[in-house]
C-alpha cells in the first residue's frame, strides 16, 4: 500500500476516536451515509457515491476510483413527552434536553488493481437519546408516600438513556465482470449507553443493582454488510445489500435492564436500489430497506411482558420490524454546482401499548426530506452541504401498568441537521463499459451478383480548441466556427455533428459535463452564423475518444476540442 493510503488510514484511525453521538431516523438507524446520500433521502444502493461507498453499498467502490471524504452533521431531534388522566395525579409534560450533536464521518477507498478494490469508512450507525428534567411531577415516595419532585416516571432527578453505535468498516469490492461488483465489508461495531432515572423500576428487575444510574458502558461486536452493485447500462444501475444481525458483548452495568442480561444486538437489515440517468445532467434513484428491529429481544419485545427485566424473555421497547422507501434525485446546473433533493419515508417501530418506556426513546419520526447543493471546486474536488428535516410525529397509548393510576402517555419527535462533506478524487474513477451486445444469430445470405455502389463522398471535419477547464470560445475559435457555417451552406450537407471532447485531467462524470458544455458554446456560435438548430446534432463524449493517447489526469490541449463534422 502507498505511502498516500496508509497516511488516509492512519487519519481515519485518529478521527474515529472520540466519535460518540446518539440521534434517529428510520427507527435509531441513519437513513444514509455521507452528504451527498443524505441529500437524495438515503437512496444509495444504486449509485455511485465515492468514499462513503463502503457504508451505503460497499459494491459500488469498485467503480468510484481513488477518493477520500470527510464531512460533518450539525443534528437537532426534538423530543417532548406527556401523560393526562392519571387517577394519582402522575400527569405533566416535558422536553428533552441536550438537543445539539454534531456527527461525524469519513472514508477512503481505491483500487487495488481493475478488478480489486479496498475501502474504509469510519460512521454512526444511529443511536437513541433523551435526557428530560426532574420535577415534572409530585410523585409519592415509596417508603413514606409523602409527594416528592420526580421525573416523568417517577424517579428522582433526570430522566433519559444515551445509546451511540461507531462502525469501522473495511471493504473488499470485486468486479466479476467490468460491470458486475460484489463486495463484503466486515464492522467493526462499538456501542456506549447509559441510563438514568429508572429507579421505580428497581422492584420489577431481575437485576436491581444493574438498572440505573451505573454510568457510561461499552460492548464490542463483530458484523458484516455484503452489497452488489450492476452497472446494467450507462444509465442504469442496480444494486443491494444486506447485514445480518451483529453479535454484541452485553452492557453488564444495565444487565437488569435490557432483556438477556445486557443484550443488546444491531438488527439485521438489506435494501435493494436503482439509479437512472434520464439526461446527462438530471438522475433519479430509489431504494427500498428494510430493518428487523422485532429480532432483538431488548428492541422488540413488548414493554409489558410478563417476566422480570433484564430476563431472557424480559420487556423492551417494542419496536416492530420497519421498511423504509427512500427516493433522491440530482441534477447538475452547470460544471459547478449540482442540486440534490430526496424524500424517505420510514414506518415508525413505536406502538401504542409501547409508549410509556419508549419516553427514552421516541424513535418515531415518518416522512423525512432533504436538500443539498454541491459545489465542483475543481475537477478532483468538491464540497457539498446538506439540509434535512424530519417531520414531527406523535404516538400516543395507555400509561402502562407499572405506574400507578394509569392515563394516557404521548411522545413526540421532530429533527433538524445542517450537514457539510468534502470528497477528493485522487485520480479518476474507472470507465464503467457498456455492457457487450451479441449479434443475434442470422441466416447464410443468399448470393447474389455484386453491386457497384458509388463511394461515400468524404466528410468535412473542423476542429475547434478550448483552455483547460474552460468553454468559452476563443477568436481563432470563432474564425473556424465561421468556416464551418460558410461550408454548410455552399455544399450538400446532410448532417452536422457537433462532437465535445475533453482531456483526462477531471472526473469522468466531470469530463462528460464540460464535453457537453463546449459542444454546446460551438452549437450556438453556429446557429449565430446562420446554421439552423434543426439542423446540428449535438453530442459530448468527455474523455473518451482522445485525440493524443494519454494516461489518467493528463491535461493535453490537442483533446480539449469539438469536433464539427459535415456529412
Amino acid at each position: 500500500m502507498t505511502y498516500k493510503s496508509r497516511l488516509m488510514l492512519g487519519f481515519a484511525a485518529v478521527f474515529g476516536v472520540g466519535f460518540g453521538t446518539a440521534h434517529a431516523t428510520s427507527g435509531y438507524f441513519q437513513t444514509g451515509y455521507g452528504q451527498k446520500v443524505v441529500a437524495m433521502g438515503g437512496a444509495s444502493d444504486g449509485v455511485v457515491t465515492g468514499a462513503m461507498g463502503g457504508a451505503d453499498n460497499p459494491a459500488s467502490i469498485a467503480f468510484a476510483g481513488e477518493s477520500f471524504s470527510i464531512g460533518g452533521t450539525y443534528f437537532n431531534p426534538v423530543r417532548s413527552s406527556n401523560r393526562v388522566n392519571n387517577a394519582y395525579g402522575l400527569n405533566g409534560s416535558s422536553s428533552s434536553k441536550d438537543d445539539n450533536f454534531l456527527i461525524p464521518d469519513i472514508g477512503y477507498n481505491a483500487p487495488i488493481n481493475d478488478r480489486l478494490a479496498f475501502g474504509i469508512t469510519i460512521y454512526g450507525n444511529g443511536g437513541l437519546n433523551t435526557d428530560y428534567p426532574g420535577g415534572a411531577l409530585n410523585c409519592p415516595n415509596p417508603q413514606t408516600g409523602q409527594l416528592q419532585p420526580g421525573n416523568l416516571l417517577c424517579g428522582p432527578g433526570h430522566l433519559g438513556v444515551n445509546l451511540s453505535q461507531l462502525i469501522v468498516a473495511p471493504s473488499l469490492a470485486y468486479k466479476i465482470t467490468p460491470n458486475f461488483a460484489v463486495a463484503v465489508s466486515p464492522q467493526i461495531i462499538y456501542q456506549m449507553f447509559s441510563a438514568e432515572g429508572l429507579q421505580p423500576f428497581e422492584a420489577y428487575s431481575s437485576n436491581p443493582g444493574a438498572l440505573t444510574n451505573r454510568g457510561g458502558d461499552g460492548a464490542l461486536g463483530i458484523g458484516v454488510k455484503i452489497g452488489v452493485f450492476w452497472q446494467v447500462t450507462p444509465e442504469f444501475s442496480v444494486g443491494g445489500t444486506y447485514s445480518p444481525k451483529a453479535d454484541m458483548a452485553r452492557f453488564k452495568k444495565y444487565a437488569g435492564l435490557f432483556a438477556n442480561a445486557g443484550g443488546f444486538d444491531v438488527p439485521a437489515s438489506f435494501s435493494v436500489g436503482a439509479a437512472y440517468k434520464i439526461t446527462q445532467h438530471l438522475m433519479v434513484a430509489a431504494d427500498f430497506q428494510r430493518i428487523f428491529y422485532a429480532n432483538v429481544p431488548s428492541i422488540g419485545n413488548p414493554s409489558h411482558a410478563q417476566a422480570p427485566l433484564g430476563a431472557a424473555n424480559g420487556p423492551g421497547f417494542g419496536w416492530r420490524t420497519i421498511n423504509v422507501y427512500k427516493a433522491g434525485v440530482a441534477y447538475q446546473i452547470d460544471p459547478l454546482f449540482t442540486l440534490r433533493a430526496g424524500y424517505a419515508h420510514a414506518d415508525n417501530p413505536v406502538t401504542a401499548p409501547n409508549v410509556t418506556l419508549n419516553i427514552l426513546a421516541p424513535g418515531v419520526v415518518e416522512n423525512q426530506v432533504s436538500a443539498g447543493l454541491t459545489y465542483h471546486v475543481s475537477p478532483q474536488n468538491d464540497v457539498t452541504v446538506t439540509l434535512f428535516h424530519a417531520f414531527q410525529n406523535r404516538v400516543s397509548g395507555a400509561t402502562s401498568p407499572l405506574l400507578p393510576g394509569g392515563g394516557i402517555d404521548t411522545i413526540k419527535l421532530s429533527e433538524n441537521s445542517v450537514g457539510i462533506g468534502f470528497l477528493h478524487h485522487f485520480a479518476p474513477p474507472p470507465p464503467i463499459m457498456p455492457p457487450p451486445i451479441m449479434p443475434p444469430p442470422t441466416m447464410p445470405a443468399p448470393r447474389l451478383p455484386p453491386v457497384a455502389t458509388p463511394a461515400p463522398a468524404p466528410a468535412r471535419t473542423y476542429l475547434v480548441f478550448f483552455d483547460w477547464n474552460r468553454a468559452n470560445l476563443t477568436d481563432r475559435a470563432g474564425q473556424i466556427i465561421g468556416q464551418a457555417a460558410r461550408a454548410s451552406r455552399s455544399t450538400r450537407v446532410t448532417e452536422l455533428h457537433v462532437n465535445g471532447y475533453t482531456d483526462t485531467s477531471g472526473t469522468r462524470a466531470y469530463n462528460q459535463t464540460l464535453s457537453l458544455r463546449r459542444a454546446d458554446a460551438v452549437a450556438a456560435r453556429l446557429v449565430i452564423d446562420g446554421v439552423p438548430q434543426r439542423d446540428i446534432a449535438i453530442k459530448g463524449f468527455g474523455e473518451s475518444h482522445l485525440l493524443v493517447p494519454t494516461g489518467p489526469g493528463a491535461r493535453e490541449p490537442q483533446n480539449r476540442r469539438v469536433e464539427i463534422i459535415l456529412d
